[in-house]
């Protein structure tokens, strides 16, 4: 800007200008200063206010990162789900050779467990093909489906894969507005099921603080044992905490603790990944042997 001020002023000849001397002199001085987003020296012009000066700004560098994040770069679109949680706390490098790489193919032993989870799931609900066109449809069908499992829940005592949804309440007036205003029919029908899903909430008794963990044979389905252990909100808060920090760039991947590297014999990365490797690269027999190989008594 005073740039282009001195240049107009220059352009004006001088003699329109018999008591303005002076200030036509400090523009011409002032445009020869430095800018500042270039160089550390000089003070800072009005149209610098609020950019962020040098490469290595902490705001800009948060920016970066969050870009470059696995989130903004794998789930972007609709978030971290579930099994995105549970699976980056099994192993955080595991899940980053999934995102980098590509998830390995289903064991025989993996689809033998979706199979039996289908069939438990087929017991107590029965699947209905919705097509689904829009984002709203999407929503709804989410909303929809608690509904239905709510209201199972209630009269029979059980069922499966009920899914939860928590509404944000940070949503500001003028936001809301006009996202009624430009899908208004569509939105109104859909606040009616969110309506409904708040009702069935309502009506859902507190859940009990016990938990049950089942184990069985694959082979025959046949009962191995149950373990009953109480549910800890704190470390469960604190394990998404941790896992958010892996997702968003804070830090780097961390490996299985040494007593959990039994993980490790069924991680189809368990030959390229560096916790088996020796600090020259080259695989550890040795040190692979006492993580994927069960001890034998002497």
């Amino acid at each position: 800007m005073a740039l282009i001020e001195a240049a107009l002023a220059a352009a004006v000849p001088y003699a329109q200008f018999p008591q303005n001397s002076r200030s036509i002199r400090s523009i011409t001085l002032l445009s020869k200063r430095r800018l500042s987003a270039c160089t550390s020296t000089g003070s800072p012009d009005i149209e610098d206010s609020g950019r962020v000066v040098g490469s290595n700004s902490p705001q800009k560098n948060k920016k970066i990162r969050g870009l470059e994040s696995f989130l903004h770069r794998f789930r972007r679109g609709r978030g971290l789900s579930v099994t995105d949680i549970t699976a980056t706390e099994w192993c955080e490098k595991q899940m980053e050779f999934i995102l980098l790489v590509g998830k390995p193919g289903k064991t025989k032993a993996m689809q033998a467990g979706s199979a039996r989870h289908a069939a438990h799931e087929g017991e107590v609900i029965k699947r209905v093909k919705v097509h689904v066109e829009s984002a709203e449809d999407m929503w709804a069908l989410k909303f929809i489906n608690f509904i239905v499992g709510a209201n199972q829940l209630l009269f029979d005592g059980l069922t499966r894969e009920l899914p939860l949804i928590k509404l944000k309440q940070k949503l500001s007036d003028t936001k809301h507005n006009a996202n009624l205003q430009i899908t208004y029919a569509v939105v109104q029908t859909l606040n009616d099921v969110v309506r409904y899903y708040g009702n069935s909430c309502s009506l859902l008794p507190q859940a009990h603080d016990q938990l049950l963990l089942r184990y069985e044979l694959q082979e025959d389905q046949s009962l191995l044992g149950e373990d009953e252990f109480a549910y800890e909100p704190k470390w469960v808060k604190d394990q998404v905490k941790s896992c958010l920090e892996f997702w968003l760039g804070e830090r780097e991947a961390s490996y299985p603790q040494w007593m959990k590297r039994w993980k490790c014999r069924s991680c189809k990365f368990a030959s390229t990944c560096a916790a088996n490797s020796n600090p020259d690269g080259s695989s550890s027999k040795t040190k692979n042997e006492d993580i994927l190989s069960p001890e034998t008594p002497s």
